[in-house]
C-alpha cells in the first residue's frame, strides 16, 4: 500500500529580460530577441512526520552549477526547516534558456555566472518555496511508466533505436485528484535549434502544458 504523506506545490515564471546571452550551442553567440515561451520553474515540497522534508526544485535552464546551487539549496532548506542535503535542484537543459548559472559551458570559454540572474531566480525560487509550503496538503505517491515514441533519436546513428521509456511520479490527493506529477524523458530538447534566439521551454514545456490542460 502507498504511504501517505504531505506534499505542497508552486509554479514560478523565470523568464529574464531580453539581451542575455543564451545557453546550449557553442556555435550561438548572438543575446536572446525575446521569448517564444515562458522559461518556468517548479518546486515541490514532500514531507513525512513533522520534520522529513525534502525539496525537489526543477528549472528550465540548460545547467546549473554548484557554485549556483550551494546558496539557494541552503537558504531554501533553512526556510523550509530541512538540511540543504535534502534540496535537490533539477535543470530541464533547454538549449533556449539564459547563460549565467553554469560555470563550465562552452567549454574553454571560461563562462562566468551572471549575478543579477542568479540573484532574480534565487528571489523567485524562495517566494515559491513559500507559496508551496504553505498549502501543503495529505498525498500518496504513484509511480508509472510507460513509453513514448516520435520524439527522441540519435542524431549520429538515426537507425539505431533509443530509450523510449517515460517515468512518472505521481502525487494524489486522498480523493483521487491529482496535485502534481514528476516525470522524466531522456531526450535532449533541442526541437527548435541552434538559430533560435527566443528564450524557450522546448518540448518540455509544451508537455508540461498538455499535462496541466488534461
Amino acid at each position: 500500500m502507498p504511504e501517505f504523506l504531505f506534499a505542497g506545490t508552486a509554479e514560478v515564471d523565470i523568464t529574464p529580460e531580453p539581451g542575455l546571452a543564451m545557453d546550449g550551442y557553442m556555435g550561438r553567440d548572438d543575446v536572446s530577441l525575446g521569448t517564444h515561451d515562458p522559461l518556468m520553474a517548479q518546486v515541490v515540497i514532500l514531507r513525512r512526520g513533522s520534520y522529513q522534508q525534502i525539496i525537489i526544485v526543477t528549472l528550465d535552464v540548460l545547467a546549473v552549477s554548484a557554485v549556483f546551487t550551494d546558496s539557494i539549496r541552503q537558504n531554501l532548506a533553512g526556510a523550509i526547516g530541512t538540511v540543504p542535503e535534502a534540496v535537490i535542484i533539477c535543470p530541464s537543459h533547454t538549449h533556449c534558456g539564459p547563460r549565467g548559472l553554469q560555470t563550465w559551458f562552452p567549454i574553454g570559454e571560461a563562462p562566468q555566472l551572471d549575478l543579477h540572474l542568479v540573484d532574480f531566480i534565487h528571489a523567485r525560487l524562495m517566494a515559491a518555496a513559500h507559496r508551496a509550503h504553505d498549502q501543503m496538503e495529505a498525498v500518496q505517491l504513484v509511480w508509472r511508466s510507460g513509453e513514448v515514441s516520435d520524439i527522441g533519436g540519435d542524431r549520429n546513428q538515426p537507425g539505431v533505436p533509443v530509450d523510449l521509456q517515460v517515468t512518472i511520479l505521481c502525487c494524489e490527493r486522498l480523493d483521487g485528484s491529482i496535485k502534481c506529477i514528476l516525470f522524466h524523458y531522456a531526450c535532449h530538447p533541442t526541437v527548435l535549434g541552434a538559430n533560435t534566439r527566443y528564450y524557450s521551454a522546448d518540448y518540455i514545456g509544451v508537455a508540461r502544458t498538455y499535462l496541466q490542460a488534461a
